[in-house]
């Protein structure tokens, strides 16, 4: 796990994340309540200077305007490359969850990271609200195609629930199952990587023959299967 990433938990289910970077800054991303955060900055005693947004819906929005308002600090919504520190981000369009919805790409000595917001969870993915599924899944392979080292960092903690899912398709599956008992043990969900979530994750596995013949769709397409699961997932519980 990357050390300057901070995980603050917020709203039941949402994370928030503060990344320091340079001397004694830092960026948030999604901060859906800003006392959480900015109990955070007092106690690391930095400096904010940017807010990174995936994505527009309130729960990852509702403490910007207190926090512009306290640190005069920058808005970033996608559209630009930043570099802050020895910081690269990249902003990566992610349509699905909403048409506006991204993800950010940091790369620095310390290592690779993404923020992908309600496009992609530890073991799932977000619901399409303003997209198609076809279009989500397109926007997935952006993401999967990503260094597998790269940590992920999602918007919500749907963790157990996601694998839950998946052991209804793949009752048998020894890795998610591991998983699970891992969760229900205390073990914090983030940061994944990208080749955990190649491995474990149902969604991204719509392209797997052995998932593809759990939901009798033998020879289909990838997005097809990908379709079927995000259906099913909608239904689940």
């Amino acid at each position: 796990m990357m050390n300057n990433v901070t995980v603050i938990s917020a709203l039941g289910d949402n994370f928030v994340y503060l990344c320091r970077y340079g001397q004694g800054k830092a960026f948030v991303v999604d901060p859906g309540d800003a006392r959480v955060v900015e109990a955070e900055i007092q106690k690391q005693r930095i400096e904010l200077t940017h807010i990174l947004l995936t994505h527009h819906h309130y729960d990852h929005t509702a403490g910007v305007a207190e926090l512009k308002k306290k640190y005069c600090c920058e808005i970033i919504t996608g559209g630009k490359q930043l570099k802050l520190g020895e910081m690269n981000i990249e902003t990566i369009e992610i349509p699905g969850h909403t048409k506006d919805s991204v993800c950010y790409y940091v790369t620095s000595g310390q290592g690779k990271t993404v923020f992908t917001g309600d496009t992609l969870f530890v073991g799932g993915c977000g619901r399409p609200m303003e997209c198609s599924r076809q279009v989500m899944w397109r926007s997935l392979e952006k993401l999967i195609v990503l260094p597998e080292e790269t940590e992920v960092y999602c918007g919500h903690d749907y963790t157990l629930d996601n694998y839950q899912f998946a052991l209804s398709i793949e009752p048998d599956n020894q890795e998610i199952k591991k998983c699970v008992a891992e969760l229900k043990s205390g073990k914090c969900p983030v940061p994944s990587s990208i080749g955990q979530e190649k491995r474990r994750n149902i969604l991204l596995r719509a392209g797997c023959d052995r998932v593809k013949a759990a939901l009798n769709m033998e020879g289909a397409a990838a997005e097809d299967v990908f379709a079927e699961l995000r259906k099913r997932k909608d239904a689940w519980g």
